[in-house]
């Protein structure tokens, strides 16, 4: 598929076909994140915004955005995202265009900024504009991500409320459900609740390993390890973490790769295992560098430092 859209993409450069040019290279970067290639998807993406800047305002409007967005989620060049989707604004208020990819695009720029609630309102207006345009898999997403802000803001009754949106929203695309949102779902119930981890059978893992959604699976599987700490199920965490870990590092993810790190940290001092611990204490450090960090990893920092206070003391003197 990935050789045919490219034949289809140059045909079209040929023939100075500049829309179907930025479609293409639209629907070729939604394929190769799909395969988890992110270096690929980003490529493809930037080249996305170069051929609309030949195309048609509304067009350059929109592809401007998706670049935004999806640089975004794929936690890559965070001064081009943001510079990109300042530039669509600017011509989606120009054109009188409601754009769902702005709204989108905005509330991860929002959430990246830490400022969760602004981008929930701003996934509420995506997810009603992709609604009055009857596109499911906008709708799809943007809900998933509303999920995802709602949990992280710890607005756990939310997120369960949210999930049987979603799952309508999957069958519309044709699924039969949708496993992140279960996860996340489960995990608001257990939150909830104040409840033991082990009454729960997080089946939506399962289903996200069988569709090889690494950007979903290692996000759910560093929360269900957290909830397994919370329970005092240290074994259990850390088998979680290391699979986390994993699919993080095939994804190239580096939030979800600190996550995992700092909770494997927790499960081996909650184990009293000293050696392990040392060892991903080496592992984080070298992940920190001096990065700017995005306040999910800020906020998994923070929680391990509360908990464990002398690790701050150790990354800080052997990062800086």
């Amino acid at each position: 598929m990935e050789h045919e859209f490219e034949r289809a993409i140059h045909e079209a450069e040929a023939l100075s076909l500049h829309a179907d040019v930025v479609q293409g290279l639209h629907s070729l970067s939604w394929l190769t994140q799909q395969a988890n290639d992110i270096e690929r998807t980003r490529q493809v993406t930037i080249r996305a915004e170069t051929a609309a800047r030949k195309a048609d305002a509304a067009t350059r409007c929109k592809q401007l955005a998706n670049t935004g967005r999806c640089l975004l989620e794929l936690e890559r060049d965070l001064p081009r995202a943001r510079g990109v989707l300042q530039e669509a604004g600017v011509l989606a208020g120009r054109l009188d265009l409601r754009v769902v990819e702005l709204m989108w695009g905005q509330a991860l720029l929002a959430r990246a900024d830490g400022e969760l609630d602004i981008g929930c309102a701003k996934l509420d207006e995506a997810v009603a504009q992709a609604r009055a345009m009857g596109d499911h898999w906008r709708e799809y997403q943007c809900l998933v991500w509303l999920a995802t802000m709602k949990f992280e803001r710890g607005a756990y009754l939310d997120v369960t409320r949210l999930a049987a949106d979603i799952v309508a929203a999957a069958q519309k695309m044709g699924d039969s459900g949708a496993p992140f949102a279960e996860v996340i779902s489960q995990i608001s119930a257990l939150r909830l609740a104040e409840g033991d981890h082990r009454m729960f059978v997080f089946e939506g893992l399962d289903a996200l390993r069988q569709a090889d959604d690494k950007r979903h699976l290692c996000y759910a599987l560093n929360e269900v390890a957290r909830a397994c700490l919370d329970c005092r199920c240290s074994a259990d965490a850390s088998d979680l973490g290391r699979q986390a870990l994993q699919a993080a590092d095939a994804l190239g993810s580096p939030t979800e790769k600190i996550v995992a790190t700092a909770l494997l940290i927790e499960a081996a001092f909650a184990a009293d295992e000293t050696e392990r611990s040392n060892r991903f204490l080496s592992s984080l450090r070298e992940l920190l560098g001096d990065k700017p960090l995005a306040p999910r990893s800020r906020a998994a920092l923070q929680r391990l430092y509360d908990r464990y206070p002398g690790t701050a003391t150790i990354i800080q003197t052997q990062t800086h």
